[in-house]
């Protein structure tokens, strides 16, 4: 059970081309978000899991369109709470005494008056109700240990975000899922641990992969992210209370953006992005005490 209270008041529109009044607004609202989990411990070890859930986002106000200067835009002085629900099933199962773990999930989710954060053309921001929005997917992870030095490890997750309903109060094309969720992502790491003299020495490689996604709901090309993978080589040398690491990341020196924001009042001038760290290569010495 909830209850929501949001209270929204503004003064000040000294920068307002036309004069606005003060602003003082309360909105409530109170309901039922359930949780329901259920799991099933199968022969073998083979562990089965079902989980229904709600979420709930408040509602809440705009700043007027025109606090900004410019000229008035069309702009819903109020926005609707938003409601997901989603659903999994899913299950865990050890092999070979332990050595091999296997997970897997298949998820749905529906969204409902989605909220999405946007900018005006002077840079200040709104929220406005998009529409109604799904994801299904699925994700599957495996770690091996066939003894105490090497270890094995992966994941993938394969999803399909998108717009089921697009409402009239912003550009939100239906052909290119949900803001920054990518329709695929991926890792695999090895570990192996060794001792060398006095020394235990740790050695290990990793790789990932991030899926195409955009910022927004329009799709621009300036709002493009993901769609690179990344390595990174690692090691570790421990004697007693010493430890000294080396690293290499982002081994094949990979160009990608991995966040296509920055100012938001230029924002709709010039393409914004934050880079993939370049090749980049660590070391360390740390000391327990």
């Amino acid at each position: 059970m909830f209850q929501t209270r949001v209270t929204t008041q503004a003064r000040d529109f000294s920068l307002a081309a036309t004069p606005i009044a003060p602003i003082h607004e309360l909105l409530t609202d109170s309901g039922l978000a359930p949780k329901l989990r259920l799991s099933f411990a199968a022969p073998r070890e083979l562990l089965i899991y079902a989980q229904l859930q709600e979420g709930y986002r408040a509602g809440g106000f705009n700043i007027p369109p025109g606090a900004g200067g410019g000229a008035p835009e069309v702009v819903a002085a109020r926005f609707a709470p938003d409601h997901l629900w989603s659903y999994e099933l899913g299950a865990g199962l050890p092999l070979f005494d332990h050595q091999l773990v296997l997970r897997g999930a298949l998820f749905h989710a529906d969204w409902r008056g989605l909220q999405t954060d946007q900018r005006l053309a002077s840079g200040l921001p709104m929220t406005v109700n998009i529409g109604d929005g799904s994801n299904t997917g699925v994700e599957a992870e495996a770690t091996w240990r066939p003894n105490d030095r090497l270890q094995l490890r992966a994941n993938a997750l394969l999803e399909d975000p998108s717009i089921t309903r697009a409402a009239n109060v912003f550009p939100a094309r239906r052909d290119i899922g949900l803001p920054g969720v990518p329709y695929d992502m991926g890792s695999a790491d090895v570990r192996y641990r060794w001792r060398l003299g006095s020394l235990d020495v740790e050695a290990s490689v990793q790789l990932s992969y991030v899926g195409r996604s955009f910022l927004t709901f329009d799709g621009g090309t300036g709002n493009a992210m993901g769609g690179y993978a990344s390595g990174r080589i690692a090691g570790a040398f421990v004697e007693d209370a010493w430890r000294a690491t080396v690293c290499v990341d982002n081994v094949a020196d990979e160009r990608g953006n991995t966040f296509a924001y920055g100012n938001p009042f230029s924002r709709a001038r010039t393409t914004q992005a934050t880079p993939l760290r370049p090749r980049t290569i660590g070391m360390g010495l740390a000391r327990r005490f």
